[in-house]
């Protein structure tokens, strides 16, 4: 959610999405969830879940420029910009 606001929200209340309501999300989490961030691999945990919700993503729009930039870009692919 920090990285892609509006990527978990309905299409009616992605209008109201702020990038800076959420910088601060994942600082919060650990102030007060700290039990959160006490996997080993945590990083890598993460992205398995990006992963797993971008392909699925996927398979309903294959055609998705922008999802698969985000899956490019969590497995560290430079994914080109004009790919189709």
């Amino acid at each position: 959610m920090v990285e892609y606001t509006k990527k978990y929200m309905s299409k009616e209340f992605e209008k109201f999405a702020k990038k800076e309501d959420y910088e601060n999300l994942l600082d919060w989490f650990l102030e007060f969830y700290p039990e959160l961030f006490e996997f080993k691999d945590l990083d890598k945990r993460l992205d398995l879940y990006a992963i797993k919700n971008d392909l699925d993503t996927l398979i309903w729009w294959p055609n998705s420029i922008q999802v698969k930039q985000m899956i490019a870009k969590t497995v560290k692919y430079d994914f080109p910009e004009s790919a189709e």
